[in-house]
């Protein structure tokens, strides 16, 4: 696991400066890889890895060269079959190397097919120094993050946007159509960032530059749902994928230094804890959230699986006070504003893990999108329901209605249709497979996946996700939805799960992670969004309208209307908009 960087400029005008920039971008990045840190530069490329380590630790493991030094790679991730792909290698590395020592190899004998025998997660630069060309890989589930720039014959890439930013040779606009959809949606979806010069590789895809010449290929595609009759799953059945995700949770358990689980309670985090806690490896603490002063419903059933697997939970206490000054601490880290106020949750038990000295965990993110876990789900399956009408404002933070309050004049004539990643509109949403495109592609990627890379590794912390190698994923998707909602709506993971876990856990009734942000913008809270957002100094004020957002801010205190989330999410754009000052020059 690591923050990887790189430059190639491919006129070869401007080369001296390659090694500062480079040095400026590992700067930015710092916090994914405390541990090792090394850069690279050539005539005409300049590359650099910041290594948090957690396979073979005290084996120096950064950039990785053939041994003809042609070609050269940097990667973030963990590739969790390793030790398998070294066995078939003919040009295998040494046995006490890491797990990025098999890329290059395994390159060299399959090409570009290597990719098809990496599972886990990952980020890949690969650069021919002979032909001066560079291909960038991303995993199929988009777990591991990775942004570039391409202009005037340079590409720019890195693990994270904030080291694009530090290094762009022109002020960065914010685009506010993106702005928007990470407000109204959580998040912004597709190739394009807030930045419109920084793009994203798309999940299950590489990009080859090659005289200043860019071609992006998909070499893994996520499918509809098969659909077969329920009777497949019979056949396929429980105990079967119960074997494969036990192997691939022992896989994910691999590692040289002290490793823990998040869990909330909920099944899948549980699940994976649970089969975690079985395997011989160093893996071997919970930490799990509580809030104050008052509970929320999952601690109850996160207090009863301490007490069934018998091992000791790390209990991480979360106030409003807290809450507020970790969103403050935490949104640096962000590269663009996103307002989940699970993001607290997530820092905060990486920041504990960090002091406990856990280097990587092991989470149950992703279950809910291919195992159909969401209550937004519901309509979809309901007999009477009208899902294309009540599914769409279950995914929004601030509806259109909000939006039309709160925006000036100006923002509202910049809004346009969100789009995804073929650069069509998503809604409307017509069946539940285009629903679930858009969650198991877009939404969970940008959202779910971006919230917990930036979260732990902002504290030096690895969160590696089992529901979402590609093995699991393949899978689930040979299954129709019928056969894994079933009658109780997770039913096909309730029986695989069954013989880990106790049956108030097992059929428990699936609830929001709790968010509070009604709670924190309240009170004190109120005060608090009041002076970050009614500021004369506010860099929201050109989009949002004082006077509204005033009575908005009022009206929630007030107990008139419960407008926590959309406040959480204003107050979070603003810090957010403070943050981006201080990050040119790779200041962080």
């Amino acid at each position: 696991m690591c923050g990887i960087n790189g430059i190639v400029d491919f006129n070869g005008r401007d080369s001296e400066d390659l090694p500062l920039k480079i040095t400026t971008m590992q700067q930015a990045i710092k916090h994914r890889g405390p541990d090792d840190s090394e850069v690279v530069a050539f005539e005409k490329a300049a590359f650099g890895m910041n290594r948090l380590a957690i396979v073979a630790p005290d084996v120096r493991s950064t950039v990785q060269s053939t041994r003809d030094y042609i070609r050269f790679a940097v990667f973030n991730g963990e590739i969790v079959n390793h030790i398998d792909l070294r066995r078939g290698l003919k040009n295998a590395p040494g046995v006490d190397l890491g797990d990025s020592a098999v890329i290059l190899p395994l390159y060299e004998e399959l090409g570009e097919k290597y990719v098809e025998m990496l599972a886990g997660m990952f980020a890949i630069a690969i650069y021919n120094r002979l032909n001066n060309t560079l291909q960038l890989w991303r995993d199929p589930l988009g777990i591991k993050p990775l942004y570039y720039s391409h202009s005037n014959g340079r590409v720019v890439f890195s693990s994270e946007a904030k080291a694009v930013y530090a290094v762009s040779d022109q002020t960065q606009e914010v685009d506010f159509p993106s702005i928007d959809d990470c407000l109204k949606y959580r998040f912004h979806p597709g190739r394009a960032t807030v930045f419109p010069s920084i793009q994203r590789v798309l999940p299950g895809e590489t990009i080859t530059f090659r005289d200043d010449k860019e071609a992006p290929r998909q070499y893994w595609a996520l499918r509809p749902n098969d659909k077969a009759s329920v009777s497949k799953e019979t056949e396929r059945g429980a105990d079967e994928f119960r074997r494969l995700l036990v192997r691939v949770v022992q896989e994910n358990t691999q590692a040289d230094v002290k490793g823990g689980f998040f869990v909330s309670g909920g099944l899948d985090s549980s699940l994976i804890t649970a089969m975690g806690l079985q395997t011989d490896s160093s893996y071997r603490q919970p930490l799990s959230l509580r809030f104050t002063p008052n509970a929320v419903e999952d601690e109850p059933y996160a207090e009863m699986l301490e007490k069934h697997l018998g091992t000791r939970f790390e209990w991480v206490d979360v106030s409003d006070d807290t809450a507020r000054k970790t969103l403050e601490e935490a949104t640096p880290f962000m590269d663009e504003p996103l307002e989940n106020p699970i993001h607290i949750g997530t820092y905060l038990l990486a920041k504990r893990a960090q002091e406990m000295n856990i280097k990587s965990v092991l989470t149950g993110d992703g279950a809910d999108e291919f195992f159909i876990g969401y209550s937004r789900h519901k309509p979809w399956f309901e007999e009477g329901a009208n899902p294309t009408v009540e599914y769409p404002p279950r995914l929004w933070t601030l509806s259109p209605q909000e939006a039309d309050r709160l925006y000036t004049d100006e923002a509202k004539s910049q809004i346009r249709p969100m789009v995804g990643y073929s650069g069509e509109p998503i809604e409307p949403f017509l069946n539940v497979d285009q629903a679930l495109q858009f969650e198991r592609f877009d939404r969970l990627t940008e959202y779910h996946c971006n919230r917990l890379d930036r979260m732990t590794m902002a504290r030096g912390v690895e969160a590696r996700v089992p529901f979402l190698d590609r093995r699991i994923v393949d899978f689930a998707l040979g299954i129709p939805h019928e056969g894994i909602v079933g009658t109780s709506g997770k039913q096909f993971l309730q029986a695989v799960a069954k013989p880990f876990l106790p049956s108030e856990i097992l059929y428990r009734s699936k609830v929001h992670f709790p968010s509070l942000a009604d709670q924190w913008t309240s009170g004190e809270g109120a005060v608090w969004a009041s002076e970050i957002l009614l500021d004369s100094n506010a860099q929201t004020r050109r989009w949002l309208k004082s006077d509204a957002l005033e009575q908005y801010i009022q009206e929630h205190d007030s107990k008139k209307w419960g407008h926590g989330r959309v406040i959480w999410a204003l107050v979070t754009l603003e810090l957010w908009l403070q943050s981006l000052s201080s990050r040119r020059g790779g200041k962080q």
